[in-house]
């Protein structure tokens, strides 16, 4: 709400009409009961996140993060030669600049020498968002 400098009453409409997340988190899924509204979060911040510059980053990024360790990985990761080609060819300057937008939209923390991403972050972005064309990261 605050980056896309938002109110409430707008946010709460963008909340209710985003797109189905039973398309992309059935109730089967939520077995722990609270999910569903932390998914609907999630993609909302995600889509902002993802129109921020560099455009089109914060998806690829967050997705890589979900699949590393929650606690923290290191931050050196983000410059190997795997991640960049996976972001699409960026230098290692652009792809913090993605993880500084993740961490703006609290989507991920990330610090000068770790990168961490909440485990329930984690699990939800694995389980609700797609790479499209990029494919797979694993």
């Amino acid at each position: 709400m605050i980056n896309k400098r938002m109110d409430c009453t707008a946010y709460l409409d963008r909340f209710r009409t985003s797109r189905s997340i039973a398309a992309v988190l059935p109730p089967s899924a939520d077995t722990e009961k609270y999910g569903r509204q932390i998914a609907t979060a999630l993609l909302l911040s995600l889509e902002a996140a993802d129109t921020a510059e560099p455009v089109g980053l914060a998806r690829p990024a967050l997705h890589i993060a979900a699949f590393l360790d929650p606690a923290g990985h290191p931050g050196a990761l983000w410059a190997t030669e795997a991640v960049l080609d996976h972001l699409g060819g960026c230098d290692p300057s652009t792809a913090h600049d993605a993880l500084r937008v993740l961490h703006r939209y609290a989507l991920l923390t990330c610090e000068a020498a770790s990168v961490r991403i909440h485990a329930l972050t984690a699990r939800a972005v694995r389980e609700a968002t797609s790479l499209g064309p990029r494919g797979a990261v694993i």
